[in-house]
């Protein structure tokens, strides 16, 4: 994790505990355990930071930081060297410009700089999206240099992205959708032949069966908005809690809007991330199997 101090003549354990959220005593105890450089450069904890210093803690993960929304925490998962990995709560969106607040505000708050990361201030450093009730794995990077090579990696094909998903239906097996999709409006539906569609393409398995319900590991071979949720709807199999593509509403479970959860990330030779699943998905996975909640 890199930080770059902006106001200058505060002591190092306090500038670390301010941007992080991790606490006074346990920035002291990375300084102590030599974690933390200053300008590469090891400091004391009462060490006063100068504005435009680079701070840098070594894999000091997973933080938990003071949330932007108490109800809705993100915690780091990864810090190494510019590349972060969040933990991305379903309900809050990744991005600002939306009501509410989002990753990129919690980016922020951490990493002030990296409010000039990225093609559009919105973006605030963060490589790709998760829709608002989409939990999990979300990348995002601390420089210019590192977010083109992430947004090149994934152009490229180069990041595998796997979920956890809730469905409607028996899935049977293991089910491959290639549709090239577009968009119209606020959803994204199979392009005709007269429109130019994004090629798109999504290998969902069941690892489980239910009355009326299936649990569903989604592979994401590319990278269109609303791919999956789009894919296993034309299969036949919508997210539980997906409204706007045709899935059927849980009114008591725990977890509002879709089903979905970004579990695991990972760049051959490179990087394996993954998310710890949500206690509200996983109570309603539980209320499904013992027939509290029915679809």
């Amino acid at each position: 994790m890199k930080l770059i101090v902006h106001r200058g003549g505060v002591r190092l354990d306090k500038l670390i505990s301010e941007a992080t959220g991790c606490g006074r005593r346990r920035a002291a105890q990375w300084i102590r355990e030599g974690r933390v450089r200053v300008d590469g450069r090891a400091a004391l904890a009462a060490t006063p930071a100068q504005a435009g210093q680079s701070v840098e803690i070594s894999d000091p993960n997973p933080i938990a930081v003071t949330p932007v929304d108490a109800a809705r925490p993100v915690r780091i998962l990864l810090a190494r060297g510019d590349l972060l990995a969040v933990d991305k709560p379903a309900g809050l969106h990744t991005q600002h410009g939306r009501s509410g607040g989002s990753v990129a505000e919690f980016l922020e708050r951490c990493f002030p700089a990296i409010v000039q990361v990225g093609n559009r201030p919105e973006e605030a450093g963060t490589v790709h999206r998760l829709d608002r009730d989409t939990s999990g794995v979300l990348l995002a990077a601390t420089s210019g240099e590192e977010y083109r090579r992430l947004r090149s990696l994934f152009s490229q094909g180069q990041v595998v992205k796997d979920y956890l998903a809730l469905v409607a239906g028996r899935l049977g097996g293991a089910v491959v959708v290639e549709r090239p999709l577009a968009t119209r409006a606020s959803r994204v539906v199979p392009a005709s032949r007269h429109e130019r569609g994004r090629a798109a393409r999504t290998v969902a398995t069941a690892l489980e069966t239910g009355d009326g319900w299936s649990l569903v590991h989604a592979r994401m071979c590319t990278g269109v908005r609303h791919q999956i949720r789009a894919h296993l709807a034309l299969s036949g199999h919508p997210l539980l809690g997906d409204g706007k593509y045709g899935g059927p509403v849980l009114p008591s479970a725990p977890r509002g809007g879709h089903l979905l959860h970004a579990m695991r990330v990972r760049i051959d030779g490179e990087l394996d991330v993954t998310a710890p699943v949500p206690a509200d998905f996983a109570e309603t996975y539980a209320g499904l199997r013992t027939r509290r909640f029915r679809v």
